[in-house]
Parts: structure tokens; C-alpha cells; sequence
């Protein structure tokens, strides 16, 4: 904290001449103009003096207007189609009304207009004419005003609006005149010219598509009797294309179904593998393993099995076998369907359960007495084993084969429609170029046509539209005599004392800057960004006879500065009571009891003002101690007339007891602790721990501890004292402080952190600068205002009422 506060003690200051934008903030506008009020006035009058020679000696200028309406014509009249409602082709777009603009002031069109009119001769125009103008095409040009439309509604009407200035309101008419005239007799014979280049153009257009068009035809017609396409119609036919789409959609279906079998297969393989695991395991589940079997046999391919069982059923199965047994076979097929649902029951149970689940289980057993019944009955039901009956194994067998038969005739095919799909594409690929090349040549054909036809179109309108084509150029305002429009006084006169108000305000703040002094308690208020507790005035007491008699009757050797000792009723004492008052408020909030008076330079009155203070305090019956913290040059000691030695330097250096180096006064309830020998390191006695320990002691002693420091501009010790204090309190002397010092004491205690509690406004009663008579406003009324305020009356000051005070008896010095 040493160096930081060391480093900005030595940092420079800006020149006060300097015009930085951040003074100018900082300046109060009506105050400003109420202090240099007749600066500002005297420069306004100047002003108004030169307007009014300028407005009498300046010579007139008349102006000249006219209206001119710019519109195509309506050429639908010559068509036939009189549709009122349509305004498509009336209206001129933005950039032709622009070139029109641009047209009208054009320096060319501009001489013609003179040329022809034979004006270029006018005296009022040589006589107007200065040294810049070359000709007097660029003289009107400088004084012509053209604009597009009117007001309001009409803001983009296709009217131009013409306005010229000049010296003469009868030549101005008539050159605005000439002007116009030309610009509407060069619209008409631009249209002549241009209808006559058109039909030039277009007739050379329409010979050269002719030919072009009978060539296409020509090319496009040879192209189709050679090339090998069918045609039908405007339409080609690529039958290679059309048969290779077939082979595509086929072998997509193979694709599919090929997909749909090997799914099938891999199906049927794993649950073989787990039926013949499970009939492994269990030789007697055989018949549910069968009927498992046969459940893989998908319904599609069921037919196809069915025909190889008939093929290998042999006589067992004939009509002759059957017809033999009816009465045999109907109890047995009874009991056999029974046990056939059982059986299809339990292979639903397991795959829903599992093998383990109490219903399949009782399933399981039912099954294997339905069983076992049907084995008894077997030989009355079944064939002799000379019979052949196909078993499950041997059918699913089969059925695998069959579906991989299937894969390999699905392969067959595949290879087979692939060969006959890429010569297809091959074919069908050489036919797209000429497919491709007669569609050009059909688009070209087709282009040309109907490039033709538009312009056969063209010259069509034209012949038609003769009489009717151009832009309406009609007058709708003509140019009359100019009115005069300058110079006016009501406008000088504004302009005047606008002028007036800028220049007297500009050198009202550039002499503020430049003398860049505080004059008021509210600039100090609003730059230092801290409230104001008190406004000491300018102690006027002191060079009183009265008061100075005062002090050499009362025999105390303090200073006469400390006026609160000598004259406790007067309006100076009951200045440092309010401040007195304020503190208590402040040091209750922030709760300490130690607070450092410092200031921007020496000279502003701190220690003076930390005197008073402290011999407020004092009669108020709290227990005061004055540290004096300014090891540089002294002053409080001086003003109590107590010992300097020993003093702070003594006890900070272990040199001295604080005890023997505190010193009573002759106010009581008051002592003082002196800086004590000059050394020459009081920045770092000030930072050592001492300091803060001889602070935190003395708190617990005394009701205040007041530290006078030294100036924050001038040294780094104030700086490093806030670290000890509780509070600062910063006095600012009007009229000697600037601006520049005020922002930069502030900053230095800000970036510290010092705790700045408020200003105390010293001096304060002096005349504001710029308005003699009239004191602060901060002194005016009840409180500190000057004799004859409303104030008066409330004050028995010994000095304005003759009598002696009581002298304050010597106290002895209070020790630790």
C-alpha cells in the first residue's frame, strides 16, 4: 500500500489549461451562464449588430417557381382496351424520373435554353455571375432547385418542381421560362427520334429471325429422318429404355422374394437345431418335436408338400384302404384330433411360458395319457408297417430342399434378366444423345417462333400506337415574377442570436477551464462524487479588533484560528457544532471513533478546521486525542501550544512511551500527541504495525482520535494513515482548489479504499466569482448565512456584543 500511494503522490497532474471533455462535463450550465451572464449577452448584442448590417447591405434575392407534370401516354386507346382501372403504364419509374432530373439542369439543356431564347446577354445575369462561374449555364445551375413531387400524399407524383433564385424577379421569370420551354421541346423530338430508330431496328430484327428461323426448321427436319428413334408426334419412343425399366422392375422382385426364402431358411435351420436338441434330450417328446416339425411348413409352400404326400403316401392312403375301416378310423381320428390339439396347445404354452410354467407342465401330462391311449389303439387305426408313411423329419427335409431349389432357380433368373438389363442400357444409353440433341434443336425452333411473333407484335403497336405514344409533359404551374425570399430579418436575427448564445457560452467555458477554480459548494459536491457536511466560512473573526482584544485579554496561548475556544456563540463556532453533529451521525453508521482530516495541497485550511473540530468535540464532553499525523510539517502542536517532543515519531521509533508523549491542552477533555522530531522516513513509521497498534490502543481511551494528515497531492502518507482511520474527511478550500486536483485527490483515496465520509467547504463565504454581492447559496438562511440574514438574532457573539467570555481553564494532560 506504501508504493501504490507513493506512486500516485508523485503521479503528474494535467495542466489546468488543458480542455478535457470531462471538465466540461463536470460544469454546471445555468450557474455557467448566471456568472458570466454579461459575456453572453455582450456577444449576443454583437451579433444582432451584424445581422442587421448584413440584412441592410446584403442584396435581394427573388424566386421563381413553376410545375411541370411528366406521365407516359395512355396507349391502350390504341388497342382498343380502354380499361380505366389499369395504371400500369402510367406511372414513370423512379430512375426515369431521376434522369428527367437530372435532364432538366443538365448544363447542355441549359445553354440551348439560353442560345434560343437570346438571354445570354441579360445584365442582371453578367452582373450576377462571380469569379467561380465560368458561363452562365453554371451560374443558373448553382441557383436551380429541382425536385420530384409535392407534399404530403403527392410526395411521389410525377410532377417536377423548379424553383431559380437570382437578383432580378423579372429575369428570373423568364430564364426559368426559357428553361422549361427547352426541357419540353427536347422530350417531344427524343420520342420522334426514338420511334424512328425503333422500327428501324426491329424490321432489321425480324429479317435476320426469318432466316434464322427456316434454318432451324430445315436442321430439325433432317435430323429426325436420320436419326434410329421412333417418333410420335413431337414425341420420341427409346424402346431399349422402356424394356430395360422391365428387367428392373422383375429383378427387383426376384430381389425380394429371394430375400423373403433365405429369411425362411435361416428361420427353419435354427428351429430344426433346437427341435432335434430337445427330442435328443427327451426321446419321448418325439411327437410334439413331429408336430413342431410340421408348424415350420410356411402356408405357401403347404400346397407343394401336400402333392409330394400324396406322391409318397404309396396304398395306405387310397380310397380302397379308407372305405375298408370306416368304423376304425372314426374313433381313431377322434382321439388322434384330441391329442393333435393338445399338442398344438402345449407349443403355444411354450413359447408364451416356457417348459417350466405349473400349465404347461399339467399340460405335458395330459398329453402323455392322450398318448399312450392312442399307441394302444394303434394297431386297430394304423397300417401295417409294410405300409409306407412318410415321416416329419423326412417332410421338412424335403421342405428345405424345396426352398432352396427355389434360391437356386431365383439365382438363375437373376443372372439371366442382369445380362439381358445391361445390353438393354447400353441401347438405351446410345439413344439418349439423339434424344437430347433433338430436344435442342426443337427448343431452338420453338424460341425463334416465338421471337417472331413478338416482334411481329411489336411493329404492330408501333403502327398503332403512333399518335398515341411519348410522355405527357403538360405546364402546370408557369413561371411568374420572382418574390423575394432573402434576405429576411426574422431569420438573420435567429441565426444572430443563436450565434451569439454559442460564441459568448463557448468563451464563458473556455474561462472556466482555463481558470479551472471551485467557486460553489454544489460543483465541489457534484465532481467529488461525496456529500458536503459543512461550509466553514472565511473566519472573517479573525482579523476583527474586537476579536483580536479578545484573544490577548483571555491569556490562552492557543492559536486565534481555533475561533471555537475564544468565541463559542459565534456563527463561526455554530458552524463547527452542525459539522460537529454530522460526524457523530457518519462515525455511528460506519461504527468507529477514529477519523483523518486531510486535503488536495497545503494552505486549504485542514488543520485550522481539524482544530475546530476537535474543540467542539471537546465541549460536548466526549474525550478527544489529536494525532498528529503530519511528520513532515507540523502545525497542530502549534496551534494548542503544546510540547512537539516527544511526540508520534518518538513512540512509532520505540524511542518514547505514549504515555509521556501525550500532552494535555488548555481545553478540556482535549489532548494532543505532536509529530515530535522531523525524521526522514515518516511514510514508512506511518505504515508500520505500530501505527495501527498505537491507533487501536488510544480507541480504547478516548471517545474520538482525530488524525491530521498531511496533503494527499503532496506526499503518499495520507494514503497510508486511511488504513489506520476509521473515516476521512476531506477540506476543500474554495476559490484555490481545481478541478484537476479535486478528481485527482479523490481518485488516489478511492483506489485505496479509504473510507471518504464527506467534503468540509472552507472559505465558503467569499463572493461568488462573476456575481459580486451574492454570497453561496449553501450560506443563506438559518445557520451560517452573513449579518442581516435570517440568522441574525439567534447569535451572542462577545465580539459583536462586547462582553468577555470565560477564559477555559488550563487542563492537566490526561494519561494513559
Amino acid at each position: 500500500m506504501i508504493q501504490s500511494a507513493q506512486k500516485h503522490a508523485r503521479t503528474p497532474l494535467k495542466s489546468e489549461g488543458h480542455l478535457m471533455p470531462k471538465e466540461v462535463l463536470d460544469l454546471d450550465l445555468m450557474l455557467l451562464i448566471e456568472r458570466h451572464f454579461y459575456k453572453v449577452i455582450t456577444s449576443v448584442l454583437l451579433c444582432w449588430i451584424l445581422g442587421a448590417a448584413y440584412y441592410f447591405f446584403s442584396p435581394n434575392q427573388y424566386e421563381s417557381t413553376a410545375e411541370i407534370l411528366l406521365e407516359p401516354k395512355y396507349q391502350g386507346a390504341a388497342t382498343g382496351s380502354f380499361d380505366s382501372s389499369s395504371t400500369i403504364n402510367r406511372t414513370l419509374s423512379d430512375d426515369s424520373m431521376a434522369s428527367h432530373l437530372v435532364m432538366i439542369q443538365s448544363s447542355r439543356l441549359i445553354n440551348e435554353a439560353i442560345e434560343r431564347s437570346g438571354l445570354g446577354e441579360m445584365p442582371s445575369l453578367r452582373d450576377s455571375m462571380s469569379s467561380k462561374h465560368r458561363s452562365p449555364a453554371e451560374y443558373i445551375q448553382d441557383h436551380l432547385t429541382v425536385t420530384r413531387g409535392g407534399s404530403g400524399a403527392g410526395k411521389k407524383a410525377n410532377t417536377l418542381k423548379l424553383k431559380f433564385v437570382h437578383s432580378n424577379a423579372e429575369d428570373a421569370k423568364l430564364l426559368l421560362a426559357a428553361i422549361l420551354k427547352r426541357f419540353q421541346d427536347f422530350v417531344a423530338e427524343k420520342f420522334v427520334d426514338d420511334k424512328e430508330r425503333l422500327m428501324a431496328t426491329i424490321n432489321q430484327a425480324q429479317s435476320l429471325n426469318q432466316q434464322e428461323l427456316n434454318e432451324a426448321n430445315a436442321k430439325y427436319r433432317k435430323f429426325r429422318q436420320e436419326v434410329p428413334i421412333l417418333w410420335n408426334g413431337r414425341d420420341s419412343t427409346n424402346v431399349p429404355r422402356m424394356l430395360y425399366e422391365e428387367i428392373q422392375n422383375e429383378l427387383n422382385a426376384l430381389q425380394l422374394k429371394r430375400t423373403e426364402i433365405e429369411s425362411r431358411l435361416k428361420v427353419v435351420d435354427s428351429q430344426l437345431e433346437r427341435i432335434n436338441t430337445e427330442e435328443v434330450a427327451d426321446p419321448k417328446k418325439k411327437g410334439v418335436c413331429d408336430i413342431q416339425r410340421m408348424a415350420l411348413i410356411d402356408a405357401d409352400s403347404a400346397e407343394r408338400v401336400n402333392i409330394l404326400l400324396q406322391v409318397f403316401a404309396g396304398d395306405a392312403q387310397t380310397a380302397e384302404f379308407q372305405s375298408a375301416q370306416p368304423l376304425r378310423m372314426s374313433a381313431a381320428q377322434t382321439e388322434a384330433a384330441g391329442l393333435l390339439e393338445s399338442k398344438q396347445r402345449l407349443q403355444k404354452l411354450l413359447i408364451q411360458y416356457g417348459p417350466q410354467h405349473p400349465e404347461v407342465e399339467s399340460l405335458q401330462a395330459q398329453i402323455r395319457e392322450m398318448d399312450k391311449f392312442v399307441t394302444d389303439k394303434y394297431e386297430q387305426t394304423s397300417v401295417s408297417p409294410d405300409d409306407s408313411i412318410i415321416e416329419p423329419k423326412t417332410l421338412i427335409e424335403s421342405y428345405v430342399r424345396l426352398l432352396r431349389n427355389d434360391l437356386i432357380d431365383i439365382e438363375g433368373k437373376q443372372k439371366e434378366l442382369t445380362t439381358q438389363g445391361e445390353k438393354a442400357e447400353q441401347e438405351a444409353r446410345a439413344l439418349v444423345n439423339y434424344e437430347l440433341e433433338g430436344e435442342i434443336l426443337r427448343d431452338h425452333v420453338d424460341d425463334l417462333h416465338s421471337l417472331f411473333d413478338a416482334t411481329v407484335d411489336k411493329l404492330r403497336d408501333i403502327n398503332l400506337a403512333a399518335g398515341y405514344g411519348g410522355l405527357i409533359n403538360e405546364t402546370l404551374e408557369y413561371a411568374e415574377n420572382g418574390k423575394k425570399v432573402w434576405p429576411k430579418l426574422s431569420v438573420i436575427m435567429a441565426l444572430s442570436t443563436l450565434l451569439g448564445l454559442c460564441i459568448g457560452g463557448g468563451v464563458s467555458v473556455l474561462y472556466e477551464l482555463q481558470n479551472g477554480k471551485l467557486r460553489t459548494a454544489q460543483e465541489i459536491e457534484r465532481l467529488a462524487s461525496q456529500p458536503v457536511l459543512g461550509q466553514v466560512p472565511s473566519l472573517s473573526c479573525l482579523s476583527n479588533s474586537k476579536y483580536l482584544k479578545l484573544v490577548r485579554e483571555s491569556g490562552s496561548e492557543i492559536d486565534r484560528s481555533i475561533c471555537t475556544n475564544y468565541d463559542s456563540l459565534s456563527q463561526e463556532a455554530e458552524v463547527f457544532r452542525g459539522l460537529r453533529t454530522v460526524l457523530f451521525f457518519k462515525l455511528a453508521e460506519l461504527k468507529t471513533k477514529t477519523f483523518a482530516v486531510t486535503s488536495a495541497n497545503a494552505g486549504d485550511g485542514k488543520s485550522t478546521v481539524c482544530g475546530n473540530i476537535a474543540v467542539s468535540i471537546a465541549q460536548s464532553g466526549r474525550k478527544v486525542l489529536v494525532i498528529e499525523c503530519d511528520l513532515r510539517k507540523p502545525a497542530v502542536a502549534g496551534l494548542f501550544a503544546s510540547e512537539n517532543v516527544p511526540g508520534l515519531s518518538e513512540v512509532l521509533s520505540r524511542t518514547a512511551r505514549i504515555e509521556d508523549a501525550i500532552n494535555g491542552c488548555e481545553v478540556d477533555n482535549l489532548d494532543i500527541l505532536s509529530a515530535g522530531d522531523m525524521r526522514t522516513n515518516p511514510a514508512e513509521l506511518l505504515a508500520s504495525p505500530e501505527f495501527k497498534e498505537l491507533v487501536a490502543k488510544v480507541e480504547t481511551h478516548y471517545d474520538f482520535v482525530i488524525l491530521d494528515c498531511p496533503p494527499v497531492l503532496a506526499v503518499a502518507d495520507p494514503c497510508i494513515v486511511a488504513a489506520a482511520a476509521g473515516a476521512m474527511v476531506v477540506v476543500v478550500k474554495l476559490n484555490q482548489f481545481s478541478r484537476v486536483e479535486l478528481r485527482r485527490t479523490m481518485e488516489m483515496l478511492n483506489e485505496v479504499q479509504a473510507s471518504v465520509v464527506g467534503i468540509v467547504v472552507n472559505n465558503s463565504a467569499l463572493e461568488d466569482e462573476g456575481l459580486p454581492g451574492k454570497q453561496n447559496s449553501y450560506m443563506v438562511g438559518y445557520g451560517y448565512g452573513p449579518a442581516g440574514s435570517k440568522a441574525a438574532g439567534y447569535y451572542r457573539s462577545v465580539v459583536s456584543s462586547g462582553n468577555h467570555p470565560t477564559a477555559n481553564g488550563s487542563g492537566v494532560a490526561k494519561r494513559l
